[in-house]
């Protein structure tokens, strides 16, 4: 039984991603069942499970390149090539750690599956449509940034998909009475990507235009992310933090939108990020920018913001030496919390 069948929901118009595509839905389909087949034996499955890995690095090499190459070449906006490339390279990271920890995993089998479910929900209907969107709006003559901010995401019909996949994965793997713990194990990974897959679906709403600000959910995850990234890569992050609590105004919704805008106003990147922390309190996250040019960043913030009243900030910066080091930058910019001069 083929789980995926290929429709019109997963065709994107361009003839060689859709070519990618339908090989990785193979992959998926193929391994769905030669690992969930009660009469597949224990050595054929190990086997599969091999050329599976196999094909999917393979498909990653070809794809992320093709891909990468196509998002420079026709100018898409930056924010959206980072964002891209950021889900190609946890794709591999993610595809390693399984297969180098295969000894040691419970239920690789579901675990991949699980992992297949939520890459082709996040990326194949979901980043990739997107790509290919403001593909067609740059070559139109519409500015980059203009299609990049108009894109809505992951689309109804996309995520109606999806979720079709995953009532059909679930009632597959539960009639396996003899793969039953297999198929438990799997079922807990496909709801694990579904969740994931929400959460992503849900930062579309975590960014306040009012404010030109991200919201406390999206910063935790963005630091998450960036601290984790950095570790891997030995790349630095910065953070700066603004604090304004000792001060008294009439109209606190004011002054923090007159803070936001005027820290938005001095961020150069867009992989820098705004976020509001609370109703008194903004910070900025600076990924790949060591604790000098954080200072630099900081100097032309306090410039920005001296006008408006008694605000403190705090600057923090270093390569993360742990995936959680996110916490640790958060605390010593808060430490660092001074006058704006």
């Amino acid at each position: 039984m083929q789980l995926f069948v290929w429709d019109h929901h997963f065709s994107t118009g361009l003839p060689e991603l859709d070519e990618q595509h339908r090989a990785l839905i193979d992959v998926f389909n193929r391994l769905h069942d030669t690992l969930f087949h009660a009469g597949v034996g224990h050595e054929d499955r190990d086997a599969a499970l091999r050329r599976a890995f196999d094909r999917l690095m393979n498909y990653a090499r070809a794809q992320f390149t093709a891909e990468e190459t196509l998002m420079r070449e026709a100018g898409i906006d930056e924010r959206h090539q980072v964002k891209h490339r950021r889900q190609h390279e946890q794709f591999i990271i993610n595809l390693r750690e399984m297969w180098n920890g295969r000894e040691t995993q419970i239920d690789l089998h579901g675990r991949l599956m699980g992992f297949l479910v939520s890459w082709i929900g996040l990326h194949v209907l979901g980043v990739d449509p997107s790509m290919v969107r403001q593909l067609r709006q740059v070559q139109a003559g519409r500015a980059a940034g203009d299609a990049y901010e108009d894109e809505p995401g992951v689309s109804e019909q996309g995520q109606r998909a999806l979720l079709n996949l995953v009532g059909r994965l679930y009632m597959e793997l539960s009639s396996h009475a003899r793969a039953r713990d297999a198929a438990l194990a799997a079922a807990d990974a496909v709801a694990a990507s579904a969740q994931a897959l929400q959460e992503q679906l849900a930062r579309q709403g975590h960014y306040d235009e009012d404010l030109k600000a991200a919201n406390p959910r999206l910063f935790e995850n963005r630091l998450e992310e960036e601290a984790a990234r950095g570790f891997r890569n030995e790349s630095p992050l910065s953070l700066l933090l603004l604090d304004w609590g000792d001060a008294s105004t009439n109209n606190e919704a004011d002054l923090l939108r007159d803070v936001t805008h005027a820290v938005a106003a001095e961020m150069k990147r867009t992989t820098d990020l705004v976020a509001c922390l609370g109703p008194q309190r903004v910070a900025v996250l600076l990924p790949d920018t060591p604790y000098e040019g954080a200072l630099a960043a900081g100097h032309r913030v306090a410039a920005a913001v001296a006008s408006l009243g008694p605000v403190r900030m705090g600057v923090a910066g270093a390569v993360p030496r742990a995936r959680g080091y996110g916490a640790v930058l958060l605390s010593d910019a808060e430490a660092d919390l001074r006058a704006v001069a």
